[in-house]
């Protein structure tokens, strides 16, 4: 038997993000999400960013079309109050979150010196902005390249229907050649947390126009987090975060 339409689930429709976000509390209830057509919205575990893309959630951050490449000061070993790329959240605590999704490397010289490249990750819940930013045209980068500089490169939501206040805020570092490091950071703070110490992109000198993805959220740990990749349209140097 049917049951009567006042007995059914109800909600309201928020396909969007832009909708306020419901603090933790177990004594307050809160409207049912629902989609254009009734559906019960739920984070899904398909691995595509088709839903989070439907609802403005996704958003990139690369090189513009025109540059050429950005040049880094590559470090012998590790410094903690050095960064190449740095990604910051400038919602206050309680608000939204971030969730980096990849990170596309692609060279355009030949190195001269080393042996191989790695990386290291680090989350940290004070913000460390680099101490030098080049700002270039609408205060955005690239502008003037120096030792231990960084920029802020262009972000983007790739939902055209919407124009949300983007809560990431990326850093690329703006070097020379001569560059003795990467960007000039604070100190990390007592609570930063290392989540990969020392990860390997390449175990020798990357090649000219190789293409290497540093992937997060893999869905199986032993896939590994760096991927060869030969094509993606999002610039030379990208994040994108959610």
């Amino acid at each position: 038997m049917a049951l009567p339409p006042a007995f059914l689930t109800k909600g309201l429709v928020g396909r969007n993000v832009a909708l306020p976000a419901n603090a933790d509390n177990q004594n307050t209830d809160v409207a049912m999400r629902l989609g254009r057509y009734g559906d019960q919205k739920v984070e899904t575990g398909y691995p595509t960013d088709l839903f989070a893309a439907d609802e403005g959630a996704i958003m990139v951050a690369g090189m513009t079309p025109g540059q050429t490449a950005i040049q880094a000061g590559i470090q012998a070993a590790y410094v903690a109050t050095q960064i190449q790329f740095l990604l910051q959240n400038s919602d206050p605590a309680g608000g939204r979150r971030l969730y980096p999704k990849w990170l596309k490397l692609s060279p355009s010289v030949a190195g001269t010196s080393g042996v191989d490249l790695r990386y290291a990750l680090v989350l940290d819940n004070q913000l460390r902005t680099p101490t030098t930013i080049s700002s270039g045209s609408g205060g955005s980068g690239p502008g003037t390249a120096a030792n231990q500089t960084a920029y802020r490169p262009p972000t983007a939501c790739t939902n055209m229907d919407l124009n949300p206040t983007i809560a990431g805020v990326p850093y690329f570092t703006l070097g020379l050649a001569g560059s003795t490091g990467g960007a000039t950071v604070a100190a990390p703070s007592p609570m930063a947390r290392i989540i990969e110490g020392n990860g390997y992109i390449k175990g020798s000198i990357p090649v000219v126009k190789d293409q290497y993805v540093l992937q997060f959220g893999s869905l199986r740990a032993d896939a590994g987090r760096i991927w060869p990749h030969r094509y993606s349209p999002h610039g030379n140097h990208s994040a994108a975060s959610r």
